[in-house]
């Protein structure tokens, strides 16, 4: 699997019922010193992420729109997660730690 396969699998599990519903999953996908911009626009740190992230109330879907190199052990995901309450734009920048990825930054924003 390559780096970007991987780390959009990565992505998309922090969707699911069964990593949302384990907050040492969720800890696991973030690094340390993780931050994140929620449709909210409140600037989330990761232990709020871990605190408040839960399954959703309705099945949603990941569309990917690009994954980008933007340096070595740095990757861009963009994309849009659609559900029930509409759909986000979302961007993520996920880094290599050893041999896997974390999570350092997120960012979804509401579509009009």
């Amino acid at each position: 699997m390559s780096d970007e396969e991987q780390v959009v699998a990565l992505e998309r599990s922090l969707l699911t019922d069964e990593v949302r519903r384990d907050p040492a999953a969720v800890a696991g996908l973030l690094a340390a010193d993780w931050s994140g911009i929620p449709a909210s626009g409140v600037l989330w740190s990761r232990d709020d992420a871990v605190e408040a992230i839960a399954p959703y109330d309705e099945p949603v879907s990941f569309d990917l729109t690009r994954v980008e190199r933007l340096a070595a052990g740095a990757l861009l995901v963009l994309g849009r997660v659609s559900g029930g309450g509409g759909s986000v734009l979302t961007s993520s920048l996920w880094l290599r730690a050893g041999h896997t990825w974390v999570q350092r930054f997120h960012q979804s924003t509401p579509e009009s």
